[in-house]
């Protein structure tokens, strides 16, 4: 496979990622506050949240193996 293929599918899979972890962060947060939990943010920002916990770490790492391999 070429370079560009592989990046293309870890981009793929990154986003698939991204995405899920959107909508179940947002379900969960909506969930845990229709129970009456306190809540300190909005649901939409704990599902933002987890995209930044699932995809940037995966960003991150790819960013510096490109740059120092």
């Amino acid at each position: 496979m070429q370079t560009n293929q592989l990046l293309l599918i870890f981009l793929r899979c990154v986003t698939a990622a991204g995405a899920a972890s959107v909508f179940a962060g947002r379900s969960k947060a909506a969930r845990l506050r229709s129970a009456g939990t306190a809540m300190f943010a909005q649901p939409d920002q704990y599902a933002w949240f987890t995209v930044l916990s699932t995809a940037g770490p995966a960003v991150l790492v790819s960013t510096l193996g490109a740059l120092f391999c």
